[in-house]
């Protein structure tokens, strides 16, 4: 997700005079922040099902709070509202 989001960050604090976002970069850095986003939405989606297919084989495992759910789903919010800045920062407010 930082793949995407640096790029982008990048044209907004080095600005030239009369230079203007090329949106090719802003679309591959949006594509970076998607592609993060969807990496870790298919990573948490696996843990929860080793985690259910771990809890039906060995009977002495108590299923427990997640870690790394919890930080796979404060990452994805995080790429989330990022993305979401990108997306009307550069397509609503036209900057």
């Amino acid at each position: 997700m930082s793949f995407g989001f640096a790029p982008f960050k990048l044209i907004q604090v080095i600005p030239e005079e009369g230079a203007q976002k090329h949106p090719l970069t802003v679309l591959i850095s949006m594509l970076f922040m998607l592609l993060g986003i969807l990496a870790m939405v298919g990573a948490a989606a696996q843990h929860v099902v080793i985690l259910r297919k771990l809890q039906l084989e060995c009977d002495s495992y108590k299923p427990k709070r997640s870690l790394g759910l919890a930080v796979s789903a404060a990452l994805m919010a995080i790429g989330g509202f990022a993305f979401t800045v990108v997306l009307i920062e550069f397509f609503v407010l036209k900057r």
